[in-house]
């Protein structure tokens, strides 16, 4: 299994499992490290530790802390993966579905 430890500068990658005690997964989930969510080096630091980038946040992680991260090839969705809503499929058309039970699609810009 690959941890972020083994990541190059750059790389993209999305979280399979944090390892851990109970504390330190809280800890990586209060910052938004958690299974399934995308994770990218942006620097390697002197100490061995690294700077990463997920969602909107930028932090450093020791190298201890990188090694019970572990990461797979980041998921990319295509628009004609299927989109489920309790029970049905709608494949990459979320705003009609959303139009059709909801009303207007809050993403929809007004003219």
């Amino acid at each position: 299994m690959k941890t972020l430890k083994d990541a190059a500068c750059g790389d993209t990658f999305t979280v399979r499992k944090v390892r851990g005690d109970r504390e330190f997964v809280d800890q990586m989930a209060a910052v938004g490290i958690m299974r399934g969510s995308d994770v990218t080096l942006t620097a390697m630091l002197p100490d061995g530790g690294m700077a990463i980038r997920t969602g909107c946040k930028e932090l450093s992680l020791a190298a201890q802390q990188a090694e019970q991260i572990v990461v797979e090839e980041q998921f990319v969705r295509k628009s004609s993966d299927p989109v489920f809503f309790s029970g049905c499929c709608a494949y990459g058309n979320s705003a009609g579905i959303w139009d059709r039970i909801n009303g207007k699609c809050p993403s929809a810009k007004e003219d």
